[in-house]
């Protein structure tokens, strides 16, 4: 009877700790809570928002013509995302109005011939070659117009060397991608550091690479943080940026740089996304609940004895 009971038990122990496991240290600690893009020409004024609630994490939000020229049908636009087993995302990493990253979803990151963490980027498919008697494409952000890109992401406590981040890249189907752009937030020590990048960079050039060395002090109690690129029109160039906000509203902001983007192309794309270098930490109720089948099991073992 003891021995029904104890293999009964651990196997409820060792089920609810693998599921619990499963819900609570699938996800990194970041969480992207909103991305918006925006474009104009001499035409329109084009406005594009995913505040991630419709629980479906590759179909993102509409477009939106802000301007008076033009027509634009409001059409919903979606993501590629590489998952690890080249499936579709886990279902439920978007939730309640925040995207969640899955450790399971996460393709290994290499450096130097070994694996030294996993990453996931969500690629944009923005369609903005747009003017009056024109029509959408579907090659990305245009040098030729005005266009920004932000991303608000939870101020979280990751591991050490974890990152949010987001790029633009003019790779595109039938494109050869030689400049990649990045603005990352990463926990660096006992604090935060912000940095920007180009890598990929065209003609050999040597990537350029910025990092503070500790933004946390400049974060007071916000909550959320603010990447930004922003580009005018004809520039070679973005501009960087964040912000922190607190309740949604702006605390601190501050301007990184600018970094070279267009070399001879005309296009880029947005994408976003985490890295980590190790699956995230158990959280309080897992371990309370591993805790509490344990003790049950030795209980047993106790009076089996």
């Amino acid at each position: 009877m003891f021995s029904s009971r104890l293999h009964w038990l651990r196997g409820i122990v060792l089920g609810g700790g693998l599921l619990a496991a499963s819900q609570a240290m699938a996800y990194t600690n970041f969480a992207l809570d909103e991305l918006r893009l925006q474009w104009s020409n001499d035409d329109v004024s084009i406005s594009f928002v995913d505040r991630f609630d419709n629980g479906d994490p590759l179909l993102g939000g509409t477009y939106t013509n802000l301007g008076a020229g033009g027509t634009l049908t409001p059409t919903e636009t979606n993501y590629w995302a590489g998952t690890r087993s080249g499936a579709a995302p886990t279902v439920g990493s978007e939730s309640g109005g925040k995207l969640a990253f899955a450790w399971g979803d996460m393709a290994d990151s290499y450096f130097g011939g070994a694996v030294v963490g996993r990453s996931l980027s969500y690629i944009l498919f923005t369609a903005t070659q747009y003017s009056t008697g024109g029509s959408l494409g579907n090659r990305g952000l245009w040098k030729g117009n005005d266009f920004g890109v932000q991303t608000i992401w939870d101020l979280a406590q990751p591991l050490n060397g974890d990152q949010a981040r987001m790029r633009l890249t003019d790779a595109y189907t039938g494109h050869f991608s030689n400049d990649v752009v990045e603005l990352g937030f990463r926990r660096m020590g006992d604090g935060y550091g912000l940095h920007s990048r180009r890598l990929n960079a065209a003609g050999g050039a040597i990537d350029e690479l910025v990092v503070t060395d500790d933004i946390s002090t400049l974060a007071g109690d916000a909550d959320q943080i603010m990447l930004r690129f922003s580009h005018e029109a004809g520039n070679d160039f973005v501009s960087t940026g964040y912000a922190f906000l607190k309740a949604g509203a702006v605390v601190h902001e501050a301007t990184v740089g600018t970094l070279s983007l267009f070399h001879g192309e005309d296009w880029t794309r947005a994408s976003f996304g985490t890295y980590a270098f190790a699956a995230p930490v158990p959280e309080p109720e897992t371990l309370a609940l591993w805790l509490v089948g344990l003790t049950g099991l030795a209980a047993l073992r106790r009076r089996q004895g």
